[in-house]
């Protein structure tokens, strides 16, 4: 059986949406924070370990020694001639060359993908960084159409789980419109939805972490917004009618708010005219709005039974087949 083992963020917001692949006999999943890759609570491994894959202290021009002698630990499993899928998301501390080699000399059937968790302007820090990733990996996959053009990416939109109710409990915020994320380049826009949407008596439940002062001052009732985990996060999203969807610097990649709205039945509030492209659209559960002032705000608030006949294209097995597709030289 072919094996996957995949190392992830330990970060809820990148675990919970893979929780299915946690349940499959032949995957196994490395979890870790980053710089640091292995899990351990030894603070001395953990410091010498961070010391030698440092962001800082690696840089083009300068790599720290020695790093070989920690693949294997960071491996975590011994040299095997099987046909195992190493399967990297949004971790770049071991995604070099270096590791490539070590990988293909103790794993000598392996095959290794790399998915970019964000856009490549937030994720990569130099420019020889997306010639790195290409050196390291046999598949590089985005999300987002203007990156996989730009870089010759191939492009794949992800797999996302429902949770098990047990799992998220109760204790959902009753609203019309739910927004939670950072503004990014994303605040002008956010806050005038924000604001068409307070005028018109819309019950809005906005988490909007990192607000500048100023934006405290303005909205008083938005200035404790944090950080919430995830789950906390689906726990509240449980309760509202409609998810807002606003993408970054006026991309038309999509973040997981579409996916969310799909697994929990959810409406959708976009500026994002790409969804009507989409075989999910459906302008009953999808709105795409030109300027905040035209939203409809009573199809916002209107409550119906919600069905995108779509969440069976999202799971981890259709994931690992459309990977395994490319791997072999398919189209995805």
């Amino acid at each position: 059986m072919k094996r996957y083992i995949v190392y992830m963020p330990d970060m809820d917001f990148f675990v919970y949406p893979y929780y299915d692949l946690f349940n499959r006999e032949n995957v196994e999943v490395i979890k870790f924070r980053e710089p640091v890759p292995m899990n351990t609570d030894n603070r001395l491994l953990r410091k010498m370990c961070e010391c030698t894959f440092s962001f800082e202290l690696n840089t083009q021009r300068f790599r720290m020694p020695f790093k070989n002698l920690w693949y294997r630990i960071c491996t975590g499993i011994p040299d095997s001639t099987d046909e195992i899928i190493f399967m990297f998301w949004g971790t770049f501390t071991l995604s070099d060359r270096n590791y490539r080699k070590y990988l293909k000399k103790h794993f000598p059937n392996c095959k290794i993908t790399f998915t970019m968790f964000d856009l490549a302007k937030w994720c990569l820090q130099e420019t020889d960084d997306m010639k790195n990733l290409k050196e390291f990996a046999d598949a590089i996959f985005s999300y987002d159409m203007d990156d996989v053009q730009k870089y010759g990416l191939t492009f794949h939109r992800d797999a996302f789980s429902v949770l098990p109710e047990e799992m998220i409990g109760s204790g959902g915020v009753d609203s019309d419109l739910n927004f939670c994320g950072k503004a990014k380049d994303r605040y002008d826009e956010i806050l005038a939805v924000y604001d068409s949407a307070s005028k018109a008596g819309v019950r809005c439940d906005f988490n909007i972490p990192k607000l500048p002062q100023e934006a405290k001052n303005a909205y008083p009732e938005l200035a404790a917004s944090k950080y919430i985990p995830y789950l906390e996060y689906v726990r509240r999203m449980q309760g509202t009618n409609c998810l807002l969807e606003v993408c970054q610097s006026k991309k038309t990649n999509y973040t997981l708010r579409p996916w969310e709205a799909i697994a929990y039945g959810k409406k959708i509030l976009t500026s994002n005219k790409e969804f009507l492209k989409e075989d999910f659209y459906n302008p009953n559960y999808i709105q795409i709005y030109e300027d905040p002032s035209d939203i409809d705000w009573e199809w916002v608030k209107a409550r119906v039974d919600i069905d995108y006949h779509y969440i069976e294209k999202l799971t981890v097995d259709k994931l690992l087949e459309d990977y395994n597709r490319v791997l072999d030289g398919n189209a995805c």
